[in-house]
């Protein structure tokens, strides 16, 4: 949840073949923490590990193709929590308790996507609650299949504050009133773990008035696509690269999540450009990539 930058220093220099300016924004404007957030029973959006069809020859999907599809997957979770939620701001700013109508769906998302997501919830901002500057209504789960909700300073004054207004995630969301993918990123709010965090804006008469959420570990993410791409990756290592030159996924073991992506060993290489949810990721074939691979 939290974007701090990966470790490294700032962001690096984005490949020749990148814009130069990274934008993730996609698709269209859509239209008490004690208490244990409910599980709800997997339905038709429940994850099943894209593994090669071994029967009918089917050639694996490549490494971006997989990821969106994981991603479109989570994506359609937060839609429903997005919609789920604006109908709280029909008359007037809601009260925090309100927000707690919201726990079924985010323990739906938490159950049906528990392969790749380990926490989800709804942010509000400044200005949007009646009786509180801003508000978490954020779930993750532990091991065991238990849910904790998550418990973060949000006070401005505090030295120990998270402002999760000025993260990437949140910013970007409700500043284009689209759906955002931000990282990877190292999670200090949460796992301490490089993420990615999937968010999507709850809009109620045209207007952004929160933000729909999901962190999802990257490790996460590699366990659910690489298998599915590995024979047809045999002999030619890809990898995904973001807008800000960072790899994403890789199927090459020397090119680690969060790293900054090498322009001199990527170049000459096959790229794709990604679509909706993640326009400015690309990938490249590293094979193809000619004699400065080894640079």
């Amino acid at each position: 949840m939290s974007g701090s930058s990966p470790s490294g220093g700032g962001p690096a220099a984005v490949p020749a073949y990148s814009p130069a300016a990274a934008s993730h924004a996609v698709g269209t404007p859509p239209a008490d923490s004690s208490a244990a957030v409910s599980s709800v029973a997997p339905h038709s959006r429940a994850l099943s590990s894209p593994v090669a069809d071994t029967a009918t020859g089917r050639v694996p999907d490549d490494l971006l193709t997989v990821t969106t599809r994981a991603l479109e997957t989570v994506f359609s979770g937060l839609r429903d929590l997005a919609t789920a939620a604006a109908p709280l701001w029909s008359e007037e700013p809601p009260r925090v308790a309100s927000l707690a109508t919201l726990r079924p769906p985010i323990g739906q998302l938490l159950t049906e996507c528990a392969d790749l997501v380990i926490g989800a919830g709804v942010a509000v901002g400044s200005g949007r609650l009646l009786d509180q500057d801003r508000h978490l209504e954020w779930w993750w789960s532990r091991p065991g299949g238990t849910t904790e909700s998550l418990r973060v300073n949000l006070d401005p004054t505090a030295p120990d504050v998270y402002d999760f207004v000025t993260e990437e995630w949140f910013a970007a969301a409700t500043g284009s009133g689209l759906p955002f993918v931000a990282g990877p990123y190292v999670d200090y709010a949460c796992t301490n773990d490089y993420a990615l965090t999937l968010a999507h804006p709850v809009v109620h008469r045209g207007e952004v008035v929160a933000v729909a959420a999901a962190d999802l570990p990257v490790r996460r993410l590699e366990a659910w696509t690489l298998p599915a791409v590995g024979a047809a990756t045999l002999g030619r290592p890809q990898v995904l690269v973001n807008g800000s030159g960072r790899v994403v996924l890789s199927t090459d073991p020397a090119l680690l999540p969060g790293g900054r992506a090498d322009a001199g060993r990527l170049a000459g290489g096959r790229t794709v450009a990604g679509a909706p949810p993640v326009p400015q990721w690309w990938l490249v074939d590293l094979d193809l990539a000619g004699d400065s691979a080894g640079a």
